[in-house]
C-alpha cells in the first residue's frame, strides 16, 4: 500500500537489508566476544605474573628483614663477648 506515494524500497528489499544488517551485527558481536575472551586470557596471565612478582618482592623484603635481625643479633653477641655492656633498646 503506497497511499498514493511512490515506493522507494520494495518489501523484499527492506527485508534483505534488515537481514544484512542483522548478519553484520552478529558478525561484529562474535568478533567482539572473541576479542573479549582473548583479553580476559591475557589479563589472567598478567595477574599471574603480577602475583608472582609481588610474592617475590615480599619474600625479598622478609629475607632482608631477617638478615637485619641476624646482623643485630651478631653485633649484640660480639659486644657481649668483648665484655661491653649491651643495652636493649
Amino acid at each position: 500500500m503506497s497511499y498514493g506515494r511512490r515506493v522507494l524500497y520494495s518489501r523484499e528489499r527492506v527485508r534483505n537489508l534488515i537481514r544484512a544488517i542483522r548478519a553484520d551485527a552478529w558478525e561484529n558481536h562474535c568478533d567482539t566476544m572473541a576479542e573479549l575472551r582473548r583479553l580476559q586470557v591475557e589479563m589472567a596471565a598478567l595477574r599471574a605474573e603480577y602475583d608472582a612478582l609481588r610474592n617475590a618482592v615480599q619474600e625479598r623484603e622478609r629475607a632482608e628483614a631477617d638478615l637485619e635481625l641476624l646482623k643485630r643479633d651478631r653485633e649484640r653477641r660480639e659486644r657481649i663477648v668483648e665484655g661491653e655492656r649491651y643495652w636493649l633498646h
